[in-house]
């Protein structure tokens, strides 16, 4: 019993070599009043690309719903970060910090308070929370002092059950 030694073991951290931050990140539109763990789920498909010697890994952005208030109808901006498995190490990891906005609605009235831009694809996004009837939507908009157009009918916006495309 005198002769007991205690052994520590190191393990090998995996040194990160590079990151891709994410891009063309949604824009969300949830219901007043529910869960904020629905913005969680819509963001749920955007990663940060990590690179090391022998891996490439997609980590899901860490979001920090604490700026949205599920409770109060309105537009917020929410900041998500890179969390790295406690066997990785990159020094930058902490400036690497992304955003998007939320809109929180009520329901039945669809809010255009929001985008978000497909870059590859050219174009913008408005998101809304889920709408029974979209195809009889029309969207129209009108320059300062100009006549109105009607985007839908001009084949420059094509609304969908969540949003509007531009």
């Amino acid at each position: 019993m005198g002769n007991e030694k205690n052994t520590t073991v190191w393990g090998a951290v995996i040194r990160v070599n590079d990151v891709i931050v994410p891009n063309d990140i949604p824009a969300v539109a949830v219901e007043i009043n529910k869960s904020s763990e629905l913005i969680t789920e819509k963001l749920s498909r955007v990663f940060y690309t990590v690179y090391t010697d022998t891996d490439t890994l997609h980590i899901p952005v860490f979001w920090d719903v604490s700026s949205v208030n599920m409770k109060l109808a309105g537009v917020y901006t929410m900041k998500g970060v890179l969390k790295l498995p406690p066997e990785y190490a990159f020094d930058e990891s902490e400036s690497l910090q992304v955003q998007t906005t939320v809109s929180v609605q009520y329901p039945d009235k669809p809010d255009i308070n929001i985008y978000y831009r497909l870059t590859a694809a050219g174009i913008y996004i408005f998101p809304w929370l889920k709408q029974e009837n979209f195809d009889s939507m029309e969207a129209y908009l009108k320059k300062e002092s100009g006549q109105w157009i009607n985007l839908t009918e001009e084949g420059f916006a094509l609304c969908e059950e969540e949003g509007q495309y531009c």
